[in-house]
């Protein structure tokens, strides 16, 4: 009983799942590489900017106002 336990758990864990076989990873990764493409914008623009800096100057950016 215990051994058909073990093989019946066993069998399932030999399923994997690969991130890169997901239909929509070619537009996640398009969408990182252009964050990080901005956050490179960002660094030269503030490059001594504080975390509450950073979050303003994003906020004016995206919305043109401070939220």
């Amino acid at each position: 009983m215990r051994i058909k336990l073990f093989e019946k758990f066993n069998s399932k864990k030999k399923k994997t799942f690969n991130i890169e076989d997901c239909p929509s990873f070619d537009e996640f990764s398009k969408l990182l590489t252009d964050l990080k493409k901005m956050t490179e914008k960002v660094r030269k623009e503030m490059p001594h900017g504080t975390k509450s800096d950073l979050d303003d100057y994003i906020e004016n950016r995206i919305f043109g106002r401070d939220v």
